[in-house]
């Protein structure tokens, strides 16, 4: 393969994700702001939250994020 063949399907291809549907929304519970090389290339557009703790994530918090989601979506 040649430098100028790389593109983002062929990117998108050949990782461990491929067959797995692009996520929508990434929670990050430990209280931890890095995300470490996580889902890097499959989260770019999406919303994360990583400014709460597992014990403090509620359903309410949960319906926030899907609205603010939801609203990012639908207001681009």
């Amino acid at each position: 393969m040649h430098p100028h063949d790389v593109n983002e399907e062929e990117v998108e291809g050949n990782l461990q994700t491929n067959r797995c549907s692009k996520p929508d929304l990434l929670i990050r519970t430990s209280g931890e702001t890095r995300l470490s090389n996580f889902l890097l290339w499959e989260i770019v557009h999406i919303s994360v939250s990583t400014n709460t703790l597992r014990v403090k994530w509620t359903t309410l918090y949960t319906l926030r994020m899907i609205e603010r989601n939801t609203y990012k979506v639908a207001n681009g």
